[in-house]
């Protein structure tokens, strides 16, 4: 579902499951490092819960506290990374 809300697989360069507030998430990577936009936190039902990124980690659209993102596993990673 998260997926289908990309154009392209190739697109995204690395999917990682995470938890934030206790709660399963996917964080998908996709664009330039450090570009401001290049991370976006989605729930496990596919809702975008916010975007962020830049070189400290500013969220640019939604609402989130990213220290509170728990890595668990990578699912995905391009081959390019």
């Amino acid at each position: 579902m998260i997926f289908e809300q990309q154009k392209s697989i190739d697109e995204i360069d690395l999917v990682e499951e995470s938890t934030y507030n206790g709660k399963q998430v996917f964080e998908l990577y996709q664009g330039v490092q450090d570009s401001g936009n290049e991370h976006r936190l989605f729930t496990a039902g596919g809702k975008l819960i916010c975007q962020f990124g830049g070189f400290v980690g500013h969220v640019t659209s939604g609402a989130c506290d990213i220290q509170k993102i728990i890595y668990v596993r990578t699912l995905y990673q391009g081959e390019h990374k």
